[in-house]
């Protein structure tokens, strides 16, 4: 579910024509990262971008789980209790979405991993896959991940989990694409990860924030505007398919068209983003009565409605 970030909207447009404002984009994880940054020295914003660039490539490397080697590839093919140690980033990436697993009564599960692919293959419904279907579904769970926090180890309860960061490592890499940055003192920036994920540090000039627009996905027309400075808007939704997998069915998301939720940390928007989309409207209601920095905003597909919690 893709977002869009209108400058010409800002109030000070001009700013785009000062050239000061340096836009870089780079192609990782499957999309196209790009980053906008405020700063009077074109060189040095290009430096300072393309060393958070090289994070990201950094991270694909540790966290995809279609890459050999990486860390994630090497904890898919633990066998069950076999301890290994990881890299922080990747034993951060997992505190953190096993914490929103927990949070979002499960419906945030990193370990669906197969059953994505399976129904990708469009045969998950068939007969002759049901038995297939079941017997992953016994491998899935993030409470079959045994963290250790004293040696950054990670153990399988169950051999065959699998885990997939596809609804989390993009929001992560923005986070450290902005720590990036503040470390080499740009603090009016803007990045996303091909606009499904947006993350906003100071605005320019006089502005009070980066300005986004959130689209109804069938009409394409703008349901909201938002104003976004040190946070986090993510948006999911099923125009690619069976991509959302609800562990408590095994089964594709058939009740949202799409669901955002803005946050601090691009990870955390991520993640609640995918969870919007499957959690009930109840639980959704008491988790940001649970989390007030959170907002959030799901519609609803066969009454074709909107419910939003602080977003509208």
């Amino acid at each position: 579910m893709k977002l869009s970030v209108n400058l010409k909207n800002l109030k000070s447009a001009n700013w785009l024509d000062v050239h000061q404002v340096h836009r870089y984009q780079h192609p990782a994880m499957a999309t196209i990262f790009e980053a906008f940054v405020f700063h009077p020295d074109r060189r040095y914003a290009q430096q300072a971008v393309q060393s958070a660039f090289n994070e990201i490539d950094t991270l694909e490397q540790e966290l995809s789980r279609f890459i050999e080697n990486s860390d994630i590839n090497r904890i898919n093919h633990l066998a069950s209790h076999e301890p290994i140690k990881v890299g922080p980033d990747t034993f951060t990436c997992l505190q953190i979405c096993k914490q929103i697993y927990e949070q979002t009564y499960g419906c945030f599960d990193i370990s669906v991993g197969m059953l994505v692919d399976l129904w990708k293959s469009g045969e998950a419904a068939t007969k002759r896959t049901a038995k297939t279907r079941l017997q992953i579904i016994e491998k899935t769970g993030m409470e079959y991940l045994v963290l250790n926090n004293k040696d950054y180890s990670v153990q399988l309860l169950k051999t065959g989990l699998q885990l997939d960061l596809g609804g989390f490592g993009k929001g992560y890499a923005l986070d450290r694409m902005a720590a990036i940055l503040s470390e080499w003192g740009i603090t009016c920036a803007m990045v996303h990860s091909g606009f499904s994920t947006v993350l906003a540090l100071a605005a320019p000039g006089e502005e009070n924030g980066w300005p986004i627009s959130i689209t109804h996905p069938l009409s394409h027309k703008i349901i909201k505007h938002i104003s976004v400075v040190h946070s986090a808007v993510s948006g999911s939704g099923l125009q690619k398919g069976a991509h959302i997998i609800d562990p408590r069915t095994s089964k594709p998301v058939q009740n949202r068209l799409a669901a955002w939720s803005v946050a601090q940390s691009a990870a955390v928007a991520d993640a609640l983003s995918t969870a919007f989309m499957i959690m009930p409207i109840r639980q959704i209601k008491k988790y940001i009565l649970q989390h007030p920095e959170i907002s959030a905003c799901v519609i609803l597909k066969k009454e074709s409605g909107i419910v939003s919690f602080g977003l509208m």
